[in-house]
């Protein structure tokens, strides 16, 4: 294969490392994220609703640790505690993650409204590029596991409501786990 000068091969898992770099380098914080995702997808397949109880809750840890790594850079504290850097990533993210779920269930009128403030406090947390990814990742395997449900149950059909949010979490799992072994 040959390339031609001044054109980079694509390394698509570089990439996801480097967007992952910044939460992997706070490891208590990744694991709040992970525990948030993870109890999200549990309780979406439990009850197929991921309450605004929960919502809030996550977006004001964000906060929370946002104040803290504020806090620690505006005055010197010592890197002790878990903290979540703060920039137009995370405003770009967290409309990026309302507005990719909102306008497919606005549009087919699906009852997506936990999922799609789960995902838009998820692209908070993560910034718009990570956001990306857990959700071309999420999308892939929701499809993935749609095709396979299709094809064993026939009572599956098109208005069966799915949880989404666990996809959603084993997308942060790849997203994480590649910039962490990668």
């Amino acid at each position: 294969m040959r390339i031609r000068k001044g054109v980079k091969p694509v390394n698509v898992f570089q990439d996801i490392r480097d967007t992952a770099v910044p939460l992997l380098n706070e490891p208590i914080t990744l694991l709040v994220l992970i525990g948030f995702v993870l109890w999200a997808g549990i309780f979406d397949i439990k009850t197929l609703k991921i309450t605004n109880r929960f919502n809030k809750i996550y977006l004001v840890t964000g906060l929370a640790l946002m104040a803290l790594h504020f806090a620690e850079k505006s005055w010197g504290l010592p890197e002790l505690m878990p903290s979540l850097a703060f920039g137009w990533t995370n405003i770009w993210g967290m409309l990026a993650g309302f507005g990719f779920l909102f306008i497919p269930a606005f549009f087919k009128n699906h009852p997506m409204g936990g999922d799609i403030k789960m995902t838009a406090v998820l692209g908070f947390w993560i910034g718009f590029e990570p956001l990306l990814y857990v959700l071309f990742i999420g999308a892939l395997l929701n499809a993935v596991y749609w095709m396979g449900a299709f094809s064993i149950w026939k009572e599956y059909g098109s208005k069966t409501l799915m949880p989404f949010a666990p996809f959603f979490a084993l997308g942060v799992l790849v997203v994480y786990g590649i910039g962490y072994f990668a």
